[in-house]
């Protein structure tokens, strides 16, 4: 009998282990300003986790001296989670920047935004579909794409239009057992406008479409076959009694 009870435990604490790993897992549909709707299979578990750095263009205008975006669209943490801006709030944002309705990060002139997939890894799909989708809340401009797996050794994918921004990692020659955490914006002095209040790529959100959920921590795993391992010699012992 006691034994029977402890393999039922095995098999709820190995369910409770794969509902961890699936919680919060639901396919959704976004869409940026430019009506370009996406399908992302892990929903809001696909978009970027953690700021990892913000470095916003400077460049010199000779009327405003050093011209950079306005502090409304200075924090690079805008760029987290899932896109929130719609096209009336990037209309709104151009008469009346607000820090609460504005939720987005201008790059300045040539600046650059790194972000974390933290609970995620971005992959391939092995198809020509788009892998990766930057989500743009501001005017078309172009924008520099750099992926890697340990934030030492980029891969840098080139220039797309910041409007419609899905890249093929497939076409680079990545397929699902690549595994990145990191994404890398730089934004192309060469295009776009020199003079403003949202100098460079408007940037609202960086999801993966395909990717793979992060397993949980080997501490966690540690535990639960600590637990199981305490629970059996248990079991023995009473048995043995």
């Amino acid at each position: 009998m006691e034994e029977r009870k402890v393999r039922r435990l095995i098999r709820l604490i190995s369910l409770a282990a794969l509902q961890l790993l699936a919680f919060g897992v639901q396919a959704e549909t976004f869409s940026n300003i430019s009506g370009s709707v996406v399908d992302f299979p892990l929903g809001a578990v696909s978009f970027a986790d953690e700021l990892v750095d913000f470095s916003p263009g400077l460049v010199f205008d000779p009327d405003r001296g050093v011209n950079t975006p306005l502090p409304e669209y200075l924090d690079g943490t805008n760029t987290l989670g899932a896109p929130d801006v719609t096209l009336e709030q990037a209309v709104a944002c151009s008469i009346n920047p607000s820090t609460e309705t504005c939720r987005f990060v201008s790059l300045g002139q040539a600046g650059s935004l790194t972000v974390k997939f933290v609970d995620n890894f971005l992959t391939g799909s092995d198809d020509s579909a788009a892998d990766l989708f930057i989500f743009e809340a501001g005017p078309q401009d172009e924008i520099f794409i750099d992926i890697s797996a340990d934030s030492i050794n980029w891969v840098e994918l080139g220039a797309f239009a910041s409007l419609t921004a899905g890249v093929d990692l497939d076409g680079f020659g990545f397929g699902r057992q690549d595994l990145f955490s990191y994404v890398r914006l730089r934004d192309n002095p060469d295009v776009g406008q020199i003079q403003g209040d949202t100098l460079g790529a408007d940037i609202d959100a960086i999801g993966a479409i395909s990717t793979v959920l992060v397993p949980l921590p080997g501490a966690a795993w540690l535990m639960l076959s600590a637990l199981v391992t305490l629970l059996l010699r248990r079991s023995a012992s009473r048995t043995r009694a």
